[in-house]
């Protein structure tokens, strides 16, 4: 408001406010540019919203390194204790090649301030971490920076390396976009889709509070087919914490069906799945299974394990006052399997059989006590097209055996699963490929083991 005198008298003119001015220019501008205005609103918004998510992810990042900080201030419990080692295993391609800056942005920072020496190794080649593992003998831990083939192939690479690296623990950082890994072993609260810095936040925290789980998983040795001499050439093993899974149901939600028929845009789930269950029936397979029943343990089942540890008691060294040079807690993990050598079950050796015809999906995953095999069947064509337009929505699904129809759920801790023959000996609709966590392998027949506790990790 201003005060002001003209001819002798008082005058009182409200000037208007800047922001309300601006405002009214602003719209007058785009009343004017109407074209133009419509096209540039859009952008402005993406841009606005993608400048608030940035300082957001700021924000956050600055808290979790105060955190971090206050953990690095703490004294060390002796003066021999060195520094926390860990080996970082990145895939350079997660989350369309933004994992290296999204790792360097927020985890890094965090694990500097927190005094831990972190050795950052890049992947550039598939199966390259397998390898690689065995060198990280020196590490407290392992982590690993990508999605669920990633960390299957990490996974993998430190059960066939020693056991001292077998015995560090795993700490996933979730960067890619499926992550059926994390739903398995940690929390799955805690992740979000989406939101990959808050979700690599969430997994440095969890490597601060050194929380662990013991992880049961799945051994997996694919085989080829008797060659003419009987004899069966077997492959390296993979190691799984998710599962096995093939059928219809698996093909619909295959990830490269999505990325083939990109040009249908927002439909095109629509799309693949109406194109499958247009020969839905032609599409179901059938195999064989041979497993045995699942055993808490006897001589049978732990031959291997009571061997080994004969070997370790028989060959440990007498010192010259009569003590043992082996750990107490190897002598304890040896006596706890000898204790099994006096158990006996005439069933742990029965080899059970069945042949699977007109499957629609089949699931194989580690569970409590052994491995759960769930098939199912007898789906028609419109809940095979419901159900799988559903399942789209949800990232564990493919792991998940559909309720329609009829599911039976068999546990084991060994089976064999062989392509199906019919009277002239040939395979009958045996699949072409199959999902081992979330990644496409060619379908071969297999023999999958049960192992108890193998791997710990850190959990939320």
């Amino acid at each position: 408001m201003m005060t002001t005198s003209l001819g002798g008298g008082i005058y009182t003119v409200e000037k208007p406010q800047k922001v309300f001015g601006s405002f009214v220019k602003v719209g007058a501008i785009c009343k004017r540019h109407w074209k133009k205005a419509a096209i540039a609103t859009p952008i402005v918004g993406f841009l606005l919203n993608l400048g608030y998510n940035r300082y957001q992810e700021e924000l956050m990042v600055v808290e979790a390194c105060k955190r971090a900080k206050k953990f690095g201030q703490q004294r060390l419990r002796s003066a021999f204790e060195k520094q926390k080692k860990v080996t970082l295993f990145v895939n350079p391609s997660a989350n369309k090649q933004k994992s290296v800056n999204q790792i360097e942005r927020s985890l890094l920072p965090m694990m500097h301030l927190a005094g831990i020496d972190v050795r950052v190794v890049k992947l550039e080649n598939e199966g390259e971490a397998k390898e690689l593992v065995s060198a990280s003998d020196d590490s407290e831990a392992i982590a690993v920076a990508g999605g669920d083939g990633t960390v299957t192939e990490v996974l993998t690479g430190m059960m066939h390396s020693d056991v001292k690296v077998q015995r560090q623990p795993l700490l996933i950082v979730p960067v890619g976009h499926r992550h059926n890994s994390l739903f398995k072993l940690i929390n799955h609260k805690v992740f979000t889709p989406g939101q990959t810095i808050r979700n690599i936040i969430a997994a440095g925290d969890s490597f601060l509070s050194s929380s662990t789980k013991p992880v049961n998983v799945m051994k997996v040795i694919p085989i080829s087919p008797q060659n003419d001499d009987t004899t069966a050439k077997t492959y390296k093993s993979v190691y799984s914490t998710v599962g096995l899974s093939f059928g219809p149901y698996r093909d619909v939600l295959d990830q490269t069906n999505l990325n083939k028929y990109w040009y249908f845009g927002p439909l095109k789930k629509l799309f693949i799945t109406a194109k499958a269950s247009v020969g839905y029936r032609n599409q179901k397979i059938a195999l064989s299974v041979k497993w045995t029943e699942v055993c808490e343990g006897c001589r049978l089942c732990k031959e291997e394990q009571i061997k080994a540890a004969k070997e370790q008691m028989n060959s440990r060294k007498r010192s010259l006052w009569g003590g043992t040079t082996l750990n107490k807690e190897m002598l304890v993990e040896a006596n706890k399997v000898l204790k099994f050598e006096k158990v006996e079950n005439r069933k742990c050796a029965v080899v059970r059989s069945r042949i699977l015809t007109e499957v629609d999906h089949v699931v194989f995953r580690p569970f409590k006590d052994g491995i759960e095999i769930s098939i199912a069947t007898d789906s028609t064509t419109a809940d095979f097209f419901t159900t799988s337009l559903r399942r789209f929505r949800d990232s564990t699904a493919g792991y998940m055996v559909p309720t329609k129809g009829r599911v039976v759920t068999i546990n084991c801790k060994e089976v064999w699963v062989e392509p199906a023959l019919d009277g002239s000996g040939n395979t009958v609709n045996f699949p072409s490929w199959f999902s081992l966590d979330n990644e496409n392998f060619e379908a071969v027949p297999f023999y999958a083991k049960f192992c108890r506790d193998q791997v710990n990790v850190y959990k939320t």
